[in-house]
């Protein structure tokens, strides 16, 4: 396989937030400071989100978001809206470069990806940051971020919950199980939303990834870590 060398100026991408860098040079900024810019003016602008839509049930927040009482737009909406008007530029398997920046200044995730993958990770970067339903195990997030694989961010979230419960398995099922259901509740919400103001079906296949992460915190993460640990062992021997 050929290598492939990836120059960026690490200086335009010094806000906290994920970047798409389309093949032919333009950049998507999803910092989170545009991303709450784009947010105010969708919600103000009622030839892009009709007051009909506003008011329909399935545009509400969830029952059991914190913000349920005072209406308004769903957080977790917010990172998907400055991908409305241009995905239909772009096929799927369009090559794209995904970038994010965290909270550590030093610190740049890079990832040669597809526009199919690039919407996939706003689905995490939407749970991590902004859905009000998952601020109760946010803290639960540490060390996971957008670019990783549905299965990658579990397998951190589930250890992320068992230290802090000190291996107690009961509550940390209990956790997990607490856990699927709201985050399982969210995503089917959201992609309601979702085709209300979306002509194109690709942002209702990334909450896919949300949903993946809840099956994936089903595994037996126990019995998956002994037997890489097994693994490593024999081959250690071999």
């Amino acid at each position: 396989m050929e290598d492939k060398v990836i120059s960026l100026n690490l200086g335009d991408y010094e806000k906290r937030g994920l970047y798409i860098i389309f093949k032919d040079g333009s950049r998507l900024d999803l910092s989170d400071e545009l991303v709450e810019k784009i947010t105010r003016e969708y919600w103000e602008d009622p030839a892009r989100i009709p007051p009909e839509v506003k008011k329909a049930i399935d545009f509400q927040r969830c029952p059991f978001c914190p913000l349920e009482s005072e209406g308004g737009f769903c957080n977790a909406l917010r990172p998907l809206l400055p991908f409305l008007e241009i995905v239909d530029r772009y096929v799927s398997h369009d090559k794209v470069i995904a970038v994010y920046k965290g909270h550590r200044k030093e610190i740049y995730r890079i990832a040669d990806s597809s526009m199919q993958a690039a919407l996939l990770h706003l689905s995490i970067l939407s749970l991590m940051h902004h859905c009000q339903a998952a601020l109760p195990y946010r803290k639960y997030f540490y060390g996971v971020n957008p670019l990783m694989s549905a299965k990658e961010a579990s397998a951190r979230i589930y250890m992320n919950i068992f230290w802090e419960n000190k291996g107690d398995k009961e509550l940390v099922n209990k956790i997990i199980s607490e856990f699927k259901i709201k985050l399982t509740a969210a995503s089917k919400n959201e992609m309601k939303r979702l085709s209300l103001i979306c002509k194109n079906d690709a942002f209702i296949n990334a909450v896919v990834k949300t949903q993946l992460i809840s099956e994936f915190l089903s595994l037996d993460y126990d019995k998956i870590l002994e037997d890489a640990f097994q693994r490593i062992e024999l081959e250690n021997k071999s």
